[in-house]
């Protein structure tokens, strides 16, 4: 009698064992979320195309933003590159529209601190450039953190803060082929 149950006990231990395998190896073939995001922008003529970065680490490398001249290898970095691939397209026909010229006026703003805080940062980009229908054209914006803030108090205002960085991207001054 006694083993009797030793055996049904030992099956049930048994078959929880296996079922809980079973869930860990179906659990491990799970994967997470995953985005994968490209910086292509169409742009119709005289529309504004507007996009927003958050600005709380480097895009490729996950350092974080500090100072110029503050900067620990490996650790941080003083400033950070955005490339943006604007592509020029719209509802008319290519046909229509081939090898048409504009301008490209370019308005990056950032945000997300005070006035005061803002000015520690300089945000580099080509404020026009031309482009041509159908064609992609490449936008570089950088934004350096240039000054170091003045005192412990504003220090305490932007660490740790998360900037934003909008972009609007317009064609104007359009000239057909």
């Amino acid at each position: 009698m006694k083993q009797r149950k030793l055996v049904i006990g030992l099956l049930v231990i048994l078959a929880v064992a296996v079922s809980g395998f079973t869930f860990a190896f179906w659990a491990s073939s799970i994967t997470g979320n995953s985005v994968i995001a490209t910086n292509t922008i169409q742009v119709g003529e005289g529309d504004e195309v507007t996009t927003t970065i958050a600005l709380d680490t480097e895009v490729s490398s996950g350092l974080d933003l500090v100072p110029v001249g503050r900067e620990v290898a490996s650790e941080s970095v003083s400033t950070i590159t955005y490339t943006f691939d604007v592509e020029w397209a719209g509802a008319s026909s290519a046909a229509d529209a081939a090898g048409a010229t504009g301008t490209l006026n370019i308005t990056p703003v950032l945000s997300g601190a005070g006035a005061s805080e803002l000015a520690l940062f300089t945000v580099t980009a080509a404020s026009t450039q031309g482009v041509t229908y159908g064609s992609t054209t490449e936008v570089i914006i950088t934004v350096t953190f240039t000054t170091e803030p003045a005192n412990a108090a504003q220090y305490a205002l932007i660490a740790n803060a998360e900037l934003t960085l909008t972009v609007t991207f317009l064609v104007n001054s359009v000239s057909a082929a």
